[in-house]
This record gives C-alpha cells, structure tokens and sequence, in this order.
C-alpha cells in the first residue's frame, strides 16, 4: 500500500537535498511515494528532488542529491503503520522574497505558484508543507522584521489557497562567518512559529555540526548529519500529527533568560521533550555563543551545561 499522508517540501538547497548519499526508505509491506517533478507518482527514493523530466523550470535543481526525506519516510511507516508521500518543490539558493506568491498564486513561473499548482496536481488534500529555508537570507543580511513578514505572507496565503494547510517551518543549521543574520532568520522563524496559527515549529538543527566530515557548514551531507537532520524532521513531524514528543532540537526559553549582576553570568534555558537536551559530553564552549551588550561584544570567560 501507499500514498497515505502527503506532505510539500519547500525552501532552499537543505529540503532540495545535497547528502552525499543517495537514501532509500525501509519498511515490511508499505510504499513510500513520491509525485516527482515530471508531475508521475512513483516510489519514494533519491534524489526526491531530480529534475529529470521537470515539468516547471523554476525550481528545476540540477543539484539535488540525498535528502532527509525517505529516512523521514521509513520512521513515520514503521511508528505508525501508515504509508506516506512527498511533493519536492524546492529550489536551492532561494531567498524568502522568491517564495512570495504573486498576483497569479497558481502561476508556475514562480515558486510559491508551482508549489501550489503541484499541490493541487497531486490532489490538493495534503497534511503539511515542510519548509526549510533562510540561509540565502542569512547570508544576504535580511533583516528580523523583514524575514518575519515575508514567511508569515508564505504561511498565511497557503493556508488560504488551501484551507486548513498548515506550515512546519525549521530553523536553520550551523553557517559561519558568510552567513552574518543567522540569528535574525532564526529568530524571526521562531517568531512566526510562535505567533502564527498557520505555522508549526519544525526541527532546531544549530547544533548539529556541519563543518566537519568534510561538510561546508551550510549543508547536511555526510550520513551522520543527515540522519540527525532527518530525526528532527521526523519527531516534530510526530510531535505535530500524530501524538508523539518532540525531540526536534534544543529551543531557547527565552521566558526565563537572565543575567545575574552579582555572578556576571547569563543563565540560557533549552527545552525539549528528550534528554539530555544538550549532550553534557558536547564540544560546546565560549566560542560557540556570541554575547553583545547593546551591540557592544561582550567577551565570554566559559561555558558551563549545567544538567541536561
């Protein structure tokens, strides 16, 4: 059997897929599907996103390679006993400015269009868009305020092309020095999260360490990354439709952040449904956080985890 739940996958180069390994999904007696860019259902295997046969040109990715999406695929079906689906529509190296819809919101010269003409083409009943994107914005310097906008204008006008379709938005992973507003992306994405109805919280991926094995600290590649890439997709993905706990990543609980005078010290809580949060045996240190006081860098002497 297959089909089942239907999930989109939109954003940039990550939800494209650049692993180094091409995956396939595992279970006993059912299907992984995919509806491929040539508009064919078939079974679900990399590259999810190959541009062989492309029906729309905009967001035709020469470079897709492996992805999160049927490792994602194998722990839904065996956890649930339920077969499931995807729809790429990605692009690598898009800004949140070039998922805006237009005037036309079905037009598949761009982006947000063919998305939605896809979603539709594959029957318009679909349980989520998965949506991992902000690096090129990262990168670009876009502002807090800006970024927030335009992902809550994504969000909101496909849950009004198609009534009740909710986003999962992930925050996006490990960038250096290129890449100056991660923070402003990441928090805008948390933001949106938070504040708007039509958006889920998706996986926290900054912790995952994509400069070694070889990786260029922007994508998941190694099988390694890619498989906690593909864990924090699954569990806020369970957490979200079908009753499970999260474990998509250490969120900052900014509710209760403080800064103890008398101690010079900021105290960060994480949260997260799994433990430990953070790894005690992790490699984080002072140089792993930034700190600034009204703009102004502050140097940090040590990094303690204290518990999870």
């Amino acid at each position: 059997m297959g089909i089942g739940d239907i999930f989109i996958i939109a954003g940039q180069s990550n939800a494209s897929g650049r692993g180094w390994t091409l995956n396939n999904y595992s279970h006993a007696s059912l299907k992984g599907a995919l509806f491929g860019n040539d508009d064919n259902w078939k079974e679900l295997a990399d590259a999810v996103d190959s541009n062989t046969g492309q029906i729309d040109p905009v967001s035709s990715d020469a470079d897709a390679a492996g992805s999160p999406w049927p490792l994602v695929a194998s722990s839904i079906m065996t956890a649930e006993n339920v077969p499931v689906a995807f729809v790429p529509t990605a692009m690598g190296g898009t800004s949140i400015l070039a998922w805006q819809p237009g005037a036309n919101h079905s037009d598949p010269s761009t982006l947000y269009g063919s998305m939605n003409r896809r979603i539709t083409a594959a029957g318009g009943n679909v349980r989520a868009i998965l949506f991992f994107q902000g690096e090129r914005d990262a990168k670009d310097g876009t502002t807090q305020a800006t970024y927030e906008t335009r992902l809550n204008t994504f969000v909101n006008t496909a849950n009004s092309d198609f009534p009740g379709l909710q986003t999962m938005i992930g925050q996006i992973g490990q960038s250096g020095s290129a890449y100056p507003g991660k923070d402003e992306v990441r928090a805008g994405q948390i933001n949106v999260s938070h504040t708007n109805a039509n958006a889920i919280l998706g996986p926290v991926t900054y912790d995952v360490n994509l400069d070694d094995e070889g990786g260029d600290n922007v994508h998941f590649k190694s099988d390694s990354d890619m498989a906690a890439f593909a864990e924090r997709w699954y569990k806020a993905i369970d957490k979200a439709f079908y009753g499970g706990t999260n474990g998509y990543g250490p969120i900052v609980d900014c509710a209760v952040l403080c800064y103890d005078g008398g101690l010079n010290k900021v105290i960060v809580y994480f949260s997260d449904d799994t433990s430990p949060v953070i790894d005690p045996t992790s490699t984080v240190a002072a140089t792993s956080f930034e700190l600034k006081n009204n703009g102004t860098a502050v140097s940090i002497s040590s990094v303690n985890i204290v518990g999870n």
